[in-house]
């Protein structure tokens, strides 16, 4: 397996994995199993159905990311601009709504900073994976003739 595809398959998979966990993390709080043991009828009533509405939307969406990149890992070097689409509007837009709420005072930065900085990094892994199974390879000819 060439390095190009290789690299778009550890992304995929770590996408996968990472969107899987966050999926059924969002399935358990759509169903009022909250990751910390709570119930969601334990909260404030409108803001435990604004939460419990909302997370059936991520989760619905989470499910299909996951099934999008597992789509991408079929034939990777092909459907590398996933991974664009992935680091670009969905990374970014994540982290900005964490960046929102550190800044707007609703979450202290000790709280994000985690996954915050774990999605600037995977954001930049996935669009470097994704130009660099773009460029060309260098012919093998050229490399002869340099060489013989």
């Amino acid at each position: 397996m060439n390095r190009k595809v290789a690299l778009l398959r550890f992304c995929y998979w770590l996408g996968i994995v990472l969107d899987a966990r966050a999926a059924f993390m969002l399935t358990m709080l759509r169903f009022h199993v909250l990751p910390a043991g709570l119930s969601a009828h334990q909260l404030p009533q409108a803001f435990g159905m604004r939460l419990l509405y909302g997370a059936g939307d991520a989760t619905a969406l989470m499910w299909g990311w996951t099934a999008l990149l597992l789509w991408a890992d079929r034939k990777p070097i092909e459907r590398r601009g996933v991974l664009l689409l992935t680091s670009v509007p969905v990374i970014l837009l994540i982290d900005g709504h964490m960046a929102h709420a550190w800044l707007s005072g609703f979450a202290p930065f000790s709280q994000i900073a985690f996954w915050f900085l774990f999605l600037i990094g995977l954001g930049l892994l996935f669009a470097f994976s994704s130009v660099y199974a773009s460029s060309p390879e260098p012919s093998r000819k050229s490399n002869l003739a340099v060489n013989g």
